[in-house]
């Protein structure tokens, strides 16, 4: 069943252009901290769970039904050069409406882990945009 279910999850991410990871690579992820230019999106705490990657400055009108309202962890991933900063939304509705969050990641080598079990955006997230770019404030994920 949970081959199935990876193989769904795998064919789901390349209808919609987002890439999925399983559990365990999502974990390893979080553990490193580096390397990610963009943000991931996780379903469970401490970067568990499925995640989707969004790499550069992409706008996605709605997360899918594997994570619309299920997104629990984030990492914004480190910025491109000095200057510039990574930034990561969220929105409780699609097509970026509703309430709106953003978090910004400043460091040039180390991505910035979120967990948002205390944030009222937790398992509310419908549309998620990322974004990095120089100029204070980040760029906007605002619509």
């Amino acid at each position: 069943m949970k081959r199935i279910l990876s193989m769904v999850i795998a064919i789901s991410a390349l209808a919609t252009g987002v890439a999925v990871a399983m559990p365990s690579q999502a974990t390893a992820a979080c553990n490193t901290g580096s390397g990610i230019q963009g943000s991931a999106f996780y379903t469970d705490v401490n970067c568990g769970g499925s995640l989707f990657n969004m790499t550069g400055n992409l706008n996605k009108s709605y997360v899918g039904d594997s994570f619309n309202d299920k997104i629990t962890s984030i990492l914004v991933g480190h910025n491109a050069g000095s200057g510039t900063v990574s930034e990561a939304c969220l929105w409780t509705n699609a097509t970026f409406t509703g309430t709106m969050e953003k978090w910004i990641n400043g460091s040039s080598s180390t991505a910035k882990y979120i967990n948002l079990t205390s944030d009222p955006m937790q398992d509310k997230a419908s549309s998620a945009s990322t974004h990095w770019g120089t100029g204070s404030p980040a760029p906007q994920c605002a619509y």
